[in-house]
């Protein structure tokens, strides 16, 4: 079973790692959510090793694993800061019994599936699929904030699709700024895009050889 989003979109981000056009900035920082930083320990720290049989099931390398592990972490951490944001704007967070009612459909939302365990056991199969992608399970309990969070105002604001919120946020005035490491900010979905480094500032085991000297 798969995590609906953002994770169908990114295995296609990460092959489509651009070449360095500039200078890295914010170096030790992922994103910024207006002033709350997301440092790069938040992020990378989530990340495990996957063994050659869990790559090879999820039919991707290790440079790109970790490419993909990023890239679904700084989403998720920078939708999470979003959405309280525009809930602090709308008069405060919604009772945490409002978000906890929300959870069931909140595992159903990272899914894209109604036919989704429930409860608990809901927790445990969005931390078996982010194991598949490289990032650890406990993460689940971030990541399915966030999608509750999105779900009730879903529903406050009468919104029909995720499409609806994109306006949402940008009526708050919401600040995004991500590390090109990390990938690029499409304000439009509420995710990541590609990544804007080469593989080899990724993963350092990547670094390009020097060139040999003329003789």
């Amino acid at each position: 079973m798969k995590l609906r989003h953002p994770f169908a979109a990114l295995a296609a981000a990460a092959l489509a790692v651009a070449a360095l056009t500039g200078c890295q900035s914010n170096v030790g920082t992922a994103a910024h959510v207006d002033d709350e930083s997301i440092s790069a320990s938040a992020v990378d720290d989530r990340l495990v090793s996957l063994s050659k049989d869990q790559l090879a099931n999820a039919g991707q390398d290790a440079s790109t694993i970790t490419i993909i592990g990023r890239n679904l972490v700084t989403t998720w951490l920078v939708r999470k800061a979003i959405f309280e944001r525009v809930w602090e704007q709308r008069g405060g967070l919604p009772a945490q019994e409002k978000i906890d009612k929300a959870h069931d459909r909140a595992v159903q939302l990272l899914f894209n599936s109604s036919s989704v365990p429930t409860g608990a056991d809901g927790d445990a199969a969005v931390g078996t699929a982010l194991t598949g992608t490289g990032v650890e399970s406990d993460f689940a309990p971030t990541m399915i904030r966030a999608a509750a969070l999105e779900t009730v105002l879903l529903d406050d604001a009468s919104a029909t699709s995720e499409a609806d919120l994109a306006p949402l946020v940008a009526d708050a005035g919401i600040s995004v700024r991500v590390n090109p490491r990390y990938g690029t900010w499409d304000a439009a979905t509420l995710t990541l895009g590609a990544t804007s480094l080469p593989s080899y500032v990724i993963d350092s085991s990547k670094s390009p050889t020097a060139p040999t000297a003329a003789s």
